[in-house]
């Protein structure tokens, strides 16, 4: 019962004083009275009263039908798509895959599903999209994270290498400084004996 039906389907009522909009039956085919039953008087009543769509769902997959009320209200089978698919023309989103009223997927599957997504526990769905927001939030984080730490790995290796090439140029002008000192002790020396030989250095 759509909620634009003008007749209310209350939660405790045992009988419904309207017309639904869709009736979905399960067909009893242990006797051929009841196989009748389903298929040609309920649809032929249906049709009466004005029901917009009528499926009847056989477990043997023999008599499973699908049909919808045309412009000169008469049933007319409802066509599945390529893919098996039976879409309401009455409730809007509602849709299955015919091969699926036989398989009976988990919920979890149909939550996964496409073809379900739209009305199938969208609570369910709500809550895991926002767990997999987090999860690709906390992802990316983590990388940012990674990012930064081998940054700051490469700028402290870049440290120690300046750190390194300082101390070397430290040390090359410590030995240089040194080389001077000893030229000058030289020179020192060499300009003494040429002294002590009377010899005036130029």
């Amino acid at each position: 019962v759509l909620n634009s039906n003008p007749i209310i389907l209350g939660a405790t009522e045992f009988s419904y004083k309207g017309t639904f909009d869709i009736c979905i039956e399960s067909l009893s085919y242990s006797r051929l009275k009841e196989i009748k039953r389903d298929t040609v008087e309920k649809k032929k009543e249906y049709q009466g009263i004005g029901v917009k769509e009528y499926y009847i769902l056989d477990a043997r997959k023999i008599e499973t039908a699908f049909y919808r009320l045309n412009e000169k209200g008469k049933y007319q089978k409802i066509s599945p798509t390529d893919t098996e698919i039976i879409r309401s023309g009455i409730l809007p989103g509602f849709q299955f895959r015919i091969g699926d009223l036989y398989r009976q997927p988990s919920l979890e599957e149909l939550t996964e599903d496409e073809v379900y997504q739209g009305y199938v526990l969208p609570f369910h769905q709500k809550v895991k999209r926002i767990a997999e927001q987090e999860r690709h939030r906390a992802e990316s984080a983590k990388q940012k994270a990674e990012q930064e730490y081998h940054r700051a790995e490469s700028e402290k290796q870049r440290a120690e290498q300046e750190y390194h090439r300082a101390e070397s140029e430290k040390q090359r002008a410590e030995q240089i400084s040194l080389q001077l000192i000893a030229a000058q002790q030289r020179a020192a020396m060499l300009a003494e004996k040429l002294k002590q030989l009377g010899i005036a250095p130029v």
